[in-house]
């Protein structure tokens, strides 16, 4: 019936006896009002009784003086050095002071009032039982049968005292061993609440734990995370200052967009610009994957560019200053008179030749194949006339029919080898053309058409970039990179966007 077995665990004990120290502390405060009580009752009854005596309250005013200071002591022990023992001395001590008070407090009462002393009987017995079941606040199996002993013999000692019925004995033991059974059963409840309790906050530690353990590891990765986005954001600054910035771009093009969408912070897609001399140099390009590696390809391709470019530029520069040294030259003019003698399909073989070079590329089976897609084209701004060379990068330009009606888009396919190892490797295929006026010419990545979205989270495809490009000729560059922004992130929706975009458009 009862489970109030000796358990072990230390926790269990500890939780236990801060338990029993605030039992024994709210009882004090308990038993101190109760002899306070007990001392102002028998004042007054004096008083009453004999009339007022200086000497006897100055006697229990000293009582309750010292009753103050006692507990007060008391008190203190409990808070600080309570151990387990100090629960029995503390029952026999209650049951000892109400017993001893109890032949004053009967006497009392029995002049003061007329009550029936078996009345008086029951109550005494009433208390002894109360006192006990005290004893089941402080969880002890022990503890129990120690105060239901007690209190059995100090309840018969003074009801001997009082001249009891017998039956008045018997039936009040009666009670007492009830409340000792009680007792032991309410405490038996206690036990258990306090063994869940003492589960319950391990576990709320345990909890609490791990959450600080995650919440320190949350910390940690927020830190790092945001170490590494403040490097790449400041890679983006880098990489920003080396593509052709808006004042490069205005004095080479008169008309013109660059629709630019990194997937990350920074973006594998690049466009790149330069102006030789009549000739323009364009290129849009896609590096292997997107983000921080694509980044970092993209940078090797415009350094490569750049270097290609510039090849024999400063020997002409060099030959430009002797041949007009005594008509004095500017810098306007130098410039104007350079010239590039690459093709855009020469310009793309050696791109290729320097990329494989710089990640050693050789062609074995296990290697990586990085490289980039790119579509590159010359304007030759005299003649009137556009090379370009692609890698995997059509070309579509759009002009108006013979008969001046309607819009014709034309593509310039790409070869299909990309700029880097491949196996099967030739020269990249030079086209060239005349330019009209009116014509537009578009460069892009695959990003822009391989975006999933509209109704049914397909691919926007070739075909209605197409009919895009179509639709707005008759707008301004301006306008076309506002319906080219608005229509990819209508479609886009709430799809996740999956590559970098680029689109440039260029009207001559």
């Amino acid at each position: 019936m009862f489970r109030l077995t000796k358990n072990k665990n230390p926790e269990f004990t500890q939780a236990i006896l801060l338990r029993e120290q605030k039992i024994e502390h709210s009882i004090n405060h308990f038993r101190f009002g109760i002899l306070a009580f007990f001392i102002l009752m028998d004042s007054i009854s004096f008083t009453i009784f004999n009339g007022f005596d200086i000497r006897y309250v100055s006697l229990f005013a000293t009582s309750l003086l010292v009753l103050m200071v006692l507990f007060g002591i008391a008190r203190k022990v409990m808070q600080k050095k309570y151990r387990f023992w100090m629960k029995y001395m503390s029952i026999f001590f209650d049951f000892s002071i109400f017993f001893v008070g109890s032949f004053f407090f009967v006497d009392e009462i029995k002049k003061m009032l007329p009550v029936d002393i078996s009345q008086l009987g029951i109550f005494v017995t009433i208390v002894f039982i109360f006192f006990n079941m005290l004893s089941a606040l402080r969880s002890s199996k022990k503890a129990i049968y120690f105060s239901t002993i007690v209190s059995f013999i100090f309840n018969l000692a003074i009801l001997y005292q009082m001249d009891m019925h017998v039956f008045i004995l018997v039936y009040t033991s009666i009670f007492i061993a009830i409340s000792g059974i009680l007792s032991l059963w309410v405490s038996d409840h206690i036990i258990e609440n306090v063994l869940n309790n003492l589960a319950l906050r391990k576990a709320n530690f345990s909890i609490e734990q791990k959450n600080e353990e995650l919440q320190s590891q949350k910390d940690k990765i927020d830190q790092s995370n945001t170490r590494i986005t403040d490097s790449i954001r400041y890679a983006k600054r880098i990489q920003d200052a080396i593509l052709p910035n808006e004042k490069i771009l205005n004095e080479a093009l008169s008309d013109y967009f660059i629709y630019f969408n990194p997937h990350d912070i920074v973006s594998g897609d690049f466009y790149w610009m330069r102006k030789i001399g009549r000739k323009i140099i364009i290129v849009a390009a896609d590096c292997t994957g997107h983000g921080v590696p694509g980044a970092f390809m993209s940078m090797l391709g415009i350094s490569q560019l750049n270097e290609i470019t510039s090849f024999n530029i400063e020997n002409q520069k060099e030959v430009i200053q002797r041949e007009h040294a005594k008509n004095g030259i500017y810098y306007e003019f130098i410039e104007q008179n350079l010239h590039i003698e690459l093709s855009a399909a020469e310009i793309l073989d050696r791109l290729r030749n320097t990329i494989k070079k710089s990640l050693h590329q050789t062609g074995t089976f296990d290697e990586q194949k990085d490289g980039m897609d790119l579509a590159l084209v010359i304007f030759d701004t005299q003649k009137r006339t556009l090379q370009y060379a692609g890698a995997n990068n059509a070309l579509y330009y759009v002009r108006k029919s013979s008969d001046n009606e309607q819009y014709e888009l034309n593509k310039i396919k790409a070869d299909h080898q990309p700029i880097g190892i491949y196996l099967k490797e030739k020269n990249f295929t030079n086209h060239e053309l005349e330019v009209h006026d009116g014509d537009s010419f578009y460069l892009f990545s695959d990003g822009y058409v391989d975006q999933f979205g509209g109704k049914n989270g397909e691919k926007f495809k070739n075909k209605r970039f197409r009919e895009l490009l179509l639709s707005f000729q008759e707008k301004t560059m301006a306008e076309q990179k506002i319906i080219i922004e608005e229509t990819f992130e209508k479609w886009q929706a709430n799809y996740n966007q999956i590559d970098d975009v680029l689109v440039m458009g260029i009207r001559v």
